[in-house]
């Protein structure tokens, strides 16, 4: 549409268009041609044949002066809300604002002392960078490294710093040597006098031009080796094995350090860094391994094996739903009804793990008898549960047991019927101490004498790692943003070991500026000493697991909510292409499902950059399995199965249709995927590739309740997450656990 206010004036056009990820967009565009007014005042039609034909008629005849006053100012009151209202933006950017900002003064130093290096005054940018090196070094302050308008990527300044130096010209290089040694040496001196490992590596990688940075790494090494941590001299090792000596990698160090990480990784269990190694040196074997105990053994990331065709319920749990459901006029209550809604249970060697809103319970695998039920002792008795399936989780492993509990809860506000505040959950994570110690509570993240403030009134509600004694968990703290951090703690004693600000960010809001729910947070993997998260607020990180150094944050476009002034009382939200998925690796990918986007992202695990996102419409489905060949396999209504190392090619995608499926979470083997269907209340298993004959697994309801709903489209209410482990497949929901085993042969059939 346009619009003149006379025959001479400037002619806008107001373009609307629809993007399908974006939205409504309206562009306004102004064109240096006139228009006569009689010609804006016509149909789109007939003034376009004036355009070509007598355009400079005059007008008026046909319209009355007060529609065309009326039209006149209609055609105003749109070109103005074009111009107040500018096209929808990606947000990225918005996330990682906090983290950024704070750094926004560093991060000018840093690009004022290359710019004194570049303009020729190399001893005085040079000063300056090294002194800003020394300052920041370890405080992971971040600096942008890529941006468009789908992705953000961003690494330490420090580690800009170690790069730049690194590709100096020869002539500065040797500034950078003689201007710096005398300290470098003293710093080093002290740290090797005091046989500090961490202060070796700290100088190590302050002085990166040095001549002894290959030697503190491989003192800094022995020192983390002695100390018992594997891992952490394997980082260091594998560092110094890159760096060459007189502009060459000696074959008798590169040897040396092969056999140092090959011993700590024997006793870290790296299985798949010990079987690359003796690739490449066969005579490994014959050193004499040392006598320190061996960690347990990591087991490579492949997926399990189905060890039966035909199998049978070996035992179900009691209804343990009761612990789930109170009275709801106490108002602690979970509104679950659904037995497909999904729950995290805790799985070892010999137990199970139950997480309910009251009680933790553990059962026998072998019988399904209860062992144990430990009482979380809610903390706040007048919060409301509203959601079950992404909150529950629970962690057994090593020596210790955890879950998560309410420690405290805000009061929900209203006026008038409107949220002013919701009621929002503090978790606190509560440990006991298993196997043999008689289920002793050990710490409790929440108590009120913890002398680590930060640590009492962060909210962890996404489940844990446990690995070496250590606890890795992602928690959640409100101030104005939602900020998410990475905490590492002792697990013997709950304490805080390092801690790590991720990202700040926000929910949706209510109509009065406040959260409107609780934050969702994401998934954790640790491969490699390395921790990979996925907030679900915008970022994905990637940390140092032994000190917890920042290695790289990406953020990603999130999807749009919805206005919090039309959600008044509603506490929904816009729906989700994905439901809670973990982090899977593979060859240096890592693939992630963010709640809060719907894309499926493939990372570079080094550094953080895109290498492909594909947008799920649905069609994809909201649970990502894991990866059997060279196949990343996602389910749904169908099976879609991906080339992983280049997800982006449509062309290549295989899909077969699922009979029924139901909302549980289904389960990748190496024979096809195990689903259960809603119809009849049993247990498939889908083969891997098109057009392959499912096979029945089990039946999962006995046939009186099958013949029960034998109408159209009956649904059983047979749900949970499936989970195969050596000869058994578990079936969890939020009431009940089934476990199924090989059908045992009758006697007709011996």
């Amino acid at each position: 549409m346009g619009y003149s206010l006379d025959s001479g004036t400037l002619h806008t056009v107001i373009d609307c268009r629809m993007d399908t990820e974006k939205g409504l967009q309206i562009t306004m565009m102004i064109s240096t041609r006139f228009l006569p007014f009689r010609m804006l005042l016509q149909p789109k039609a007939h003034r376009d044949l004036m355009v070509l034909g007598n355009s400079g008629q005059s007008a008026g005849d046909h319209l009355n002066s007060q529609k065309s006053s009326f039209t006149i100012a209609l055609i105003f009151l749109v070109s103005f809300l074009s111009i107040a209202t500018p096209p929808v933006q990606a947000d990225v950017g918005k996330a990682l604002i906090p983290l950024v900002v704070s750094a926004d003064a560093q991060s000018q130093r840093f690009r004022e002392s290359i710019q004194k290096i570049q303009d020729g005054d190399v001893s005085e940018g040079l000063r300056r960078l090294q002194g800003l090196h020394e300052e920041i070094w370890g405080k992971d302050l971040l600096i942008e490294s890529y941006r468009d308008d789908h992705w953000l990527q961003t690494v330490p300044i420090s580690q800009k710093i170690n790069q730049y130096l690194m590709n100096l010209p020869e002539d500065q290089k040797a500034f950078y040597v003689s201007e710096f040694s005398t300290r470098a040496f003293s710093v080093r001196k002290k740290a090797i006098s005091e046989r500090d490992p961490f202060q070796l590596f700290r100088v190590a990688q302050l002085f990166p031009l040095m001549d002894f940075r290959r030697d503190a790494l491989v003192l800094s090494g022995e020192l983390f080796f002695e100390m018992d941590e594997p891992d952490a001299a394997i980082n260091v090792w594998q560092q110094a094995s890159r760096i060459p000596v007189d502009g060459d990698l000696s074959p008798a160090l590169t040897r040396d350090l092969a056999e140092r990480i090959w011993l700590a990784a024997q006793r870290a269990g790296r299985e798949e860094l010990i079987a690359e190694i003796k690739n490449l040196y066969d005579d490994l074997d014959e050193i004499v391994q040392d006598s320190a105990p061996v960690s347990k053994k990591r087991k490579l990331s492949t997926i399990p094996s189905l060890s039966f065709e035909e199998g049978e319920i070996s035992w179900k749990t009691s209804d343990y739903s009761r612990h789930i459901a109170s009275n709801p006029r106490q108002y602690r209550s979970y509104f679950s009804s659904d037995s497909n809604s999904l729950v995290s249970p805790g799985v070892d060697k010999s137990r199970l793990a139950i997480p309910t809103s009251s009680k933790l319970l553990r059962y026998d695998l072998r019988t399904g008898k209860l062992i144990s039920d430990f009482n979380l002792r809610p903390g706040d008795s007048t919060f409301q549960e509203q959601d079950p399936n992404m909150r529950l989780w629970a962690v057994e492993g090593e020596k210790y047991i955890l879950t998560s509990y309410v420690s405290r809860a805000s009061r929900r506000e209203n006026y008038l019927g409107y949220d002013i505040q919701v009621s929002l959950p503090w978790r606190g994570i509560k440990c006991w101490g298993v196997g043999g110690r008689g289920g002793r509570l050990l710490w409790d993240t929440s108590r009120r004498d913890s002398t680590d403030e930060t640590l009492r009134t962060t909210s962890f509600n996404s489940r844990p790692i446990i690995q070496d004694g250590k606890i890795y968990a992602l928690g959640w703290r409100k101030s104005g943003y939602i900020d998410v951090s990475l905490w590492c703690l002792d697990a013997e004693t709950g304490k805080r070991i390092w801690m790590r600000p991720l990202v700040g960010n926000q929910v949706e809001l209510t109509m009065f500026g406040e959260p409107s729910r609780e934050p969702i947070l994401g998934s954790l993997l640790i491969a490699d000493d390395v921790v990979y998260s996925c907030s679900n607020l915008g970022a994905i990180a990637a940390m140092r697991a032994w000190d917890g150094k920042v290695l790289w944050i990406s953020e990603y476009e999130r999807v749009t909510k919805r206005n919090g002034r039309r959600r008044y009382n509603s506490r929904g939200s816009s729906s989700q292409a994905w439901k809670p998925n973990p982090l899977i690796l593979k060859d240096g990918y890592l693939f992630a499902t963010p709640l809060d986007s719907s894309y499926l992202y493939s990372l570079s695990a080094k550094t953080g950059a895109l290498n492909a996102k594909v947008f799920n419409n649905g069609g994809l489905g909201p649970y990502m399995l894991g990866i059997a060949g060279n196949r990343l396999f996602l389910a749904g209504d169908m099976i879609t199965s991906m080339i992983y190392v280049d997800i982006g090619r449509e062309e290549l995608y295989q899909q077969s249709i699922v009979r029924n499926p139901s909302e549980s979470r289904p389960a990748l083997v190496e024979e096809g995927v195990l689903y259960i269907n809603q119809v009849d209340g049993c247990l498939y298993l889908e083969g891997l590739k098109p057009r392959t004959p499912q096979k029945k697994i089990a039946s999962l309801v006995s046939d009186r309740v099958r013949n029960r709903n034998n109408g159209w489209n009956q649904v059983v209410e047979v749900g949970g997450v499936i989970e195969v482990l050596d000869g058994q497949i578990l079936i969890t929901n939020p009431f009940q656990a089934t476990c199924i085993t090989p059908q045992k042969k009758s006697r007709e059939n011996k």
